[in-house]
């Protein structure tokens, strides 16, 4: 794991469902960081949920909002981010692995889809770009977590018993 600054900024990533928001809050309340999620930065900033923009500017018009955000983030020290599930540019990869300790969140397709079942806004392709996502967010994770048979307190636990060495001395 890096071992700089840096691990100031810790990203979440992770396909729709695996718990980047929940998980995001609770480890930010634990190590007393702030916590973003970029999901709804997008929304609360544009005024209109990421479908809408979707379907009217295509995934550019997301990857864009979502890359201006971070660029913004990436000034900030001490934060827990979602990074939603839309960071899949190699650019975007590299500048987060760079920028921050990179957490991949993992579940199964099943888990995902039952987690999603009572969602409003759940995406009817959840499971489309699976494959290519998961080899994206491994290929520049620093810590990967399957979250398929834990609580969200046991995800936040593991995630803080793993990160807190590098806190530590961070912090020192």
């Amino acid at each position: 794991m890096k071992n700089n600054h840096k691990q100031q900024r810790i990203f979440l990533l992770g396909e729709q469902g695996v718990g980047k928001t929940s998980v995001g809050r609770g480890l930010a309340r634990t190590l007393r960081f702030d916590f973003y999620d970029v999901n709804a930065m997008i929304e609360e900033r544009s005024g209109v949920e990421l479908s809408w923009i979707k379907d009217r500017e295509g995934e550019e018009g997301i990857h864009c909002r979502t890359q201006k955000i971070l660029n913004e983030l990436l000034n900030k020290e001490n934060i827990v981010i979602a990074a939603g599930n839309n960071i899949n540019s190699n650019a975007v990869n590299k500048t987060l692995s760079h920028a921050g300790i990179v957490v991949y969140l993992q579940a199964s397709v099943s888990e995902r889809l039952t987690r999603l079942a009572n969602r409003r806004k759940t995406d009817e392709k959840v499971c489309s770009k699976t494959e290519q996502s998961n080899f994206n967010y491994e290929g520049i994770a620093d810590i990967v977590i399957n979250t398929d048979s834990l609580s969200r307190p046991a995800v936040i636990s593991e995630l803080a018993k793993q990160l807190m060495p590098n806190i530590s001395s961070m912090n020192s």
